[in-house]
C-alpha cells in the first residue's frame, strides 16, 4: 500500500472538517479502483469472440426460448395500446 500525504489549506479543511475530507478522498480512490477494474473487464471482452462460441450461442437460444413469451406479449400490449 501506498501512503499519500496531502496539504489542504485552512480555508477548506475548516468549514468542511478533516473526516469529511477523507471520506470523499477514500470515495474517490475508490472510484479511481472501480475505473481500473473496468477498464481491465473491457480489455478482456474484447478479447472474447462470443459469435464463434458454440456455448454462448445455445445459452443465447434458451435464454430467448424462456423469455420470448414475455416480450411478445409485451409488444402485443404496446401496438394495443397505441391503437
Amino acid at each position: 500500500m501506498t501512503a499519500i500525504t496531502i496539504q489542504v489549506s485552512n480555508e477548506v479543511a475548516e468549514p468542511v472538517g478533516v473526516g469529511e475530507l477523507e471520506k470523499q478522498i477514500n470515495d474517490l480512490i475508490a472510484k479511481v479502483a472501480l475505473k481500473l477494474a473496468a477498464r481491465e473487464m473491457l480489455r478482456d471482452l474484447k478479447a472474447i469472440d462470443l459469435s464463434k462460441d458454440p456455448e454462448w450461442e445455445r445459452a443465447r437460444a434458451a435464454a430467448w426460448e424462456k423469455e420470448k413469451e414475455n416480450v411478445l406479449r409485451k409488444l402485443t400490449q404496446q401496438r394495443m395500446a397505441g391503437s
